[in-house]
């Protein structure tokens, strides 16, 4: 998965380890199981649109649907 790549190889280092931590969870439970399976060069502005209004309905924050992006 190229976004846990980036996000180990990339940020790591970048990144407090809590503030590491919440981008892995954040990747890991709003937006793997939604677009997860869909190459980065295959996801659609409908991709994004629907994983929003996915989270929406889930009754996710606003706040944690920002955090997906």
């Amino acid at each position: 998965q190229y976004m846990h790549r980036w996000l180990h190889d990339v940020k790591f280092n970048e990144l407090k380890p809590k503030t590491f931590d919440r981008k892995e969870t954040t990747l890991e439970y709003q937006v793997y199981p939604y677009i997860g399976d869909i190459q980065i060069n295959n996801i659609s502005s409908n991709d994004v649109q629907a994983l929003i209004n996915t989270l929406v309905k889930e009754n996710f924050s606003y706040s944690t649907i920002i955090k997906a992006f």
